[in-house]
């Protein structure tokens, strides 16, 4: 259970719970509706409180945003999750490449939601922020309420969550360094496939070339959008796509799935305001790629 306490200071008295629960506390309307019919979600003095009434100094408000059972149903799978981070609020789960955040992405049913199903437990509430496609390995966020996943839904593309990637592409980019802004569509209705279309939605993908052994390139990438499949339909359309992607003309037997790994992870926790910075080494299949793109990697994620 997760409880909010917010002690009321003699400025904040005489002023409604609703406006505290707005102002201190950044809760959206929708969730403070939800709060008044949550059986004990709003206390105050460890009273049930109503949100039109008035506050005095010294007074203890508790809010209970925990939301519970959003994993009930799913299949437990036992699996080594590597999680970097974790809190009251969050985790950071260092997802491998080959598995899907929901869905059956074997025969087995392993997926990321089964497997944080076993190591949180039944009662967990799982919302992921910024979902890495099946092939796509390295870190992202996980809220644990609905709570902390509408604060943090507020922070995307802006400098409180800054996520970067690293991939490996072929051939090298022409430009070492530049942004590529080309709006992204669906490429036909009921199709996975997205493509470079004028009648897309704006996309901003930033990059730099970290290293290239002449045929390869290592390139560190910041999205400033959030499209399906953005980075790698952005790179097929400059003429470099990446290593292993099928799907869009890079095709390759050294490696079977897209070489993308979200290697950079900085954001302010979104409850606490707490700053916080990860990195993850590329995996094995990106760093047997090259020798010599594989320590650029290391170097990389190794910087303070």
């Amino acid at each position: 259970m997760r409880i909010l306490s917010l002690s009321i200071t003699s400025e904040m008295e005489g002023r409604s719970v609703s406006s505290l629960l707005r102002r201190e506390l950044n809760m959206d309307k929708g969730y403070i509706v939800r709060l008044k019919y949550k059986r004990g979600g709003i206390k105050l003095d460890g009273e049930d409180i109503r949100t039109v009434d008035k506050v005095k100094a010294g007074q203890l408000l508790e809010v209970d945003v925990s939301d519970r059972d959003t994993v009930a149903g799913i299949e437990a799978i036992e699996y080594p999750l590597k999680v970097p981070y974790e809190d009251l609020d969050c985790a950071i789960i260092d997802k491998p490449a080959g598995m899907a955040v929901h869905g059956h992405s074997s025969k087995t049913g392993l997926t990321l939601i089964s497997a944080f199903a076993h190591r949180w437990g039944k009662d967990a509430a799982f919302h992921p922020v910024s979902r890495l496609d099946k092939g796509t390995s390295g870190l992202m966020y996980v809220a644990l309420s609905g709570y902390a996943h509408s604060l943090f839904i507020r922070s995307l593309h802006s400098e409180d969550y800054r996520r970067e990637y690293l991939l490996i592409c072929s051939p090298p980019p022409a430009e070492k360094k530049g942004s590529i802004s080309l709006p992204i569509a669906r490429e036909s209705e009921g199709s996975p496939r997205r493509c470079v279309s004028p009648e897309g939605a704006e996309s901003l993908t930033e990059y730099e070339v970290i290293a290239t052994d002449g045929s390869l390139a290592l390139v560190r990438v910041r999205l400033h959008t959030g499209r399906t499949h953005q980075i790698r339909v952005h790179f097929a359309a400059i003429g470099s796509p990446l290593l292993g992607d099928a799907f869009y003309g890079g095709s390759c037997e050294a490696i079977a799935r897209p070489a993308l790994h979200s290697a950079f992870l900085s954001m302010k926790q979104p409850v606490t305001g707490e700053r916080i910075s990860l990195s993850s080494p590329i995996p094995e299949d990106m760093a047997a790629l090259s020798p010599i793109l594989a320590d650029a990697a290391r170097k990389e994620t190794e910087k303070p």
